[in-house]
């Protein structure tokens, strides 16, 4: 019998009324089967040849599909649907998070974050080399910068590099251990322009506070601790297990060649900045690729179309993978509008602190990197 691959509904279904030609694999019978078709939206069975619905229709005439060697369900009238498609999805990162300490947006108190902070220090969840991170974070953690900074930059932490990770990826904040590592001090801010000093919390006094947004989280994502091959393809493993096992059997993932603790919204890549899809072609090598993901490639919001060569060099390294395609490239042109982070550029300031966030793209020659892309045939996917 020919190999039944899990993600078969994700292709676009044909329904043929026609006797089928193919050889029949698979037989799901007995069901409440959602065909996505006005025509025809609800049927009891369906029939699968070669890895595509071959037929739908009533249990009587799938059932007379069945030959020796098919393989035959009884979904019990349980439903069945096609796949769905997450449209904007890190998965891996996600891998990695499930098995890492994670706050799931939950807020509590600082000493319950801290009892959880040593918790998760003691059974290695929040261990990352020698840095203690926990992810997850909502942002009504960010107006505490500075309580975080009292709490966290004393006792047992002093010595500690410790980061907390907005659920968003877009925010952060890290206690002086690791403010210091990064470079990221009093001096450095009165060097940077208004818009990215503005990516970094500030004292009263004019040092950091922690508190850190896309570019000035970007100094500090660079430091972080990168994770082995093992690791991402653990993450991978995980990912793919999860989302399939909510019906999600495809996705897009709009950052492939950014690997955690690389600096995203800045990255300026070459041919080997290949982020993880090692780990989705060492997944699918493994036979473990049972969803299709669609890598978008980060290119710098400052490039120009001769940048684009590099990217092909990366495209180039991953072609005729099964369950993979790399259909175009990601920038960012600015941060996110939530508070406090407020880093999205925006045509009038914001009402409560009166700038504008910043703008990450160069306006006098996007237009000509947007064309030399569609030129390429590749899809653009901004995010603004």
């Amino acid at each position: 019998m020919k190999r039944f691959i899990p993600n078969l509904l994700t292709i676009a279904v044909s329904f043929a009324s026609m006797e089928a030609m193919a050889a029949t694999d698979l037989v799901l019978f007995n069901g409440q089967v959602f065909t996505a078709d006005l025509a025809q939206p609800k049927v009891q069975a369906l029939a699968v040849a070669d890895g595509k619905v071959l037929q739908v229709g009533s249990d009587a005439q799938i059932k007379a599909l069945i030959e020796t060697g098919t393989r035959v369900i009884d979904l019990g009238g349980k439903t069945l649907m096609p796949g769905l498609i997450d449209s904007h999805s890190h998965a891996i990162f996600g891998g990695l998070e499930m098995t890492s300490a994670n706050m799931q947006d939950k807020v509590v108190s600082l000493d319950e974050l801290e009892r959880k902070l040593r918790a998760w220090r003691d059974d290695g969840k929040a261990r990352h080399g020698d840095v203690l991170s926990i992810a997850g974070m909502s942002s009504a953690y960010w107006a505490q910068a500075e309580a975080l900074g009292q709490r966290f930059n004393a006792g047992e932490w002093a010595k500690v590099p410790v980061v907390f990770t907005g659920s968003d990826h877009h925010t952060a904040w890290a206690n002086a251990v690791m403010l210091e590592r990064a470079g990221i001090d009093a001096a450095l801010l009165k060097t940077l322009p208004q818009a990215e000093r503005d990516t970094i919390g500030q004292l009263a006094d004019g040092r950091p506070n922690g508190f850190l947004v896309d570019a000035g989280w970007d100094r500090v994502a660079a430091k972080m601790p990168v994770p082995s091959a093992a690791a991402l393809l653990n993450a991978a493993q995980s990912a793919v297990r999860y989302n399939n096992s909510l019906g999600i059997t495809a996705w897009m993932d709009p950052a492939a060649n950014a690997a955690p603790g690389e600096a995203v919204f800045a990255l300026k890549p070459t041919a080997q900045t290949v982020g993880v899809l090692p780990a989705y072609k060492a997944l699918a090598e493994s036979g473990g690729m049972s969803a299709h993901v669609a890598a978008l490639l980060v290119a710098n919001p400052k490039s120009r179309p001769a940048d684009l060569d590099v990217l092909e060099q990366v495209r180039q390294q991953f072609q005729g993978i099964p369950n993979l395609t790399l259909p175009g490239v990601k920038i960012f042109a600015d941060g996110v509008i939530e508070y406090p982070a407020q880093s999205a550029a925006m045509i009038d300031p914001y009402s409560n602190s009166h700038k504008q966030g910043e703008l990450l793209i160069d306006p006098e020659h996007f237009g000509e990197l947007v064309s030399a892309i569609d030129q390429r045939g590749w899809r653009v996917h901004i995010h603004a």
